[in-house]
């Protein structure tokens, strides 16, 4: 990495020292700093609405089941057919993410459950006269109610208690899958970082490096010329010649002028 550093006699190849190039490394992390927050903002953003979208498909698709064992056991609470609402439960056992059920009657009797063997105790929660279909959330835990109505009369209540497995398999699944993602947009964004760098910083540095040397020599005979170039950079190149002229100028009239007293002494 060097620039040109014109005088009079030609151009001068200088190396810059490493010390000097610490501005690329750091805009580079700082534009890998900058992805990485939005990349992060953008992931934990995604994920939260995922997580809340698998939730409320869950409650959804929970509530439907709740309904449809409810209108097929209106028949057998009505004719207390304790056997037949039994089979109806049985067919939860499609769903994996149900782990009990339980009808109770309106008088809050347990007239049927799922598992038959009641290895899960379902405690129900009292629905208000104007509520038909609610559910409660805790942590993954999930209980819908389902009130069963017969002819315009409520005469008991379907309760299905879900684990919600499939949804956090779902949100693992998704994770990985983001994260996956998220580290090849990092090292993607590293890689362009380190290109825009020499586009952005490698003039920076070398024009430091012409004012060091300026100073150093104080050879003011010397013009700084950018690889690159943009608005600011040449502006700010015109500037820094000009004012190297200016002074290249005034020291040779110095100069010129202690000549000349020189002579008027001697």
């Amino acid at each position: 990495r060097s620039c040109k550093l014109n005088n009079n006699a030609g151009g001068e190849e200088v190396k810059l020292p490493s010390s000097q190039r610490s501005i690329a490394a750091r805009l580079t992390w700082m534009n890998f700093l900058v992805s990485s927050i939005v990349l992060m903002l953008v992931y934990l953003s995604f994920l939260a609405y995922n997580l809340y979208s698998f939730r409320e498909s869950a409650i959804e698709s929970l509530s439907s089941e709740a309904q449809i064992v409810g209108a097929n056991s209106g028949s057998a609470i009505t004719f207390d057919d304790p056997s037949s609402a039994q089979t109806t439960l049985s067919a939860l056992s499609h769903s994996t993410d149900v782990v009990a059920a339980a009808i109770f009657t309106q008088g809050g009797a347990r007239f049927a459950q799922y598992p038959a063997a009641g290895t899960i105790v379902l405690e129900p929660k009292p629905l208000t006269d104007a509520q038909t279909l609610e559910h409660w959330a805790n942590g993954a835990d999930i209980l819908i109610a389902s009130r069963i109505v017969l002819q315009g009369k409520p005469i008991g209540t379907v309760y299905l208690k879900a684990h919600l497995q499939g949804m956090r398999k779902r949100a693992l699944r998704y994770s990985a899958i983001a994260s996956a993602i998220l580290v090849l947009c990092l090292c993607v964004a590293m890689l362009v970082g380190s290109v825009f760098r020499q586009i952005l910083a490698q003039p920076i540095v070398a024009f430091a490096q012409t004012a060091r040397l300026v100073s150093r020599y104080r050879d003011y005979s010397l013009r700084f010329t950018p690889s690159q170039s943009y608005d600011e950079l040449a502006s700010l190149t015109e500037a820094f010649n000009e004012m190297l002229s200016e002074i290249q100028h005034r020291d040779k009239a110095l100069e010129l002028a202690k000549a000349d007293l020189e002579l008027r002494v001697e």
